[in-house]
């Protein structure tokens, strides 16, 4: 495995250190996505059954302020 990252940040261009960053960034940006869509799917039923949660998204497209 440490050959073929090797490979793969030569072919790229980059230092060991700078690999692992970007390595650890989209493994970060990829945990809070996943995380995410978790969290949105446990809610789904709970907006799906309950209008009060939803009442007012009729007026999402009104402005606040004349």
């Amino acid at each position: 495995m440490a050959t073929e990252l090797d490979n793969i940040r030569k072919e790229i261009k980059i230092n060991k250190s700078e690999f692992i960053r970007l390595a650890v960034e989209n493994s970060l940006a990829n945990y809070k996505r996943n995380k995410l869509k978790e969290t949105a799917k446990s809610l789904k039923n709970a907006y799906l059954k309950d209008k009060e949660l939803t009442a007012f998204t009729s007026i999402d497209g009104e402005d606040f302020l004349n």
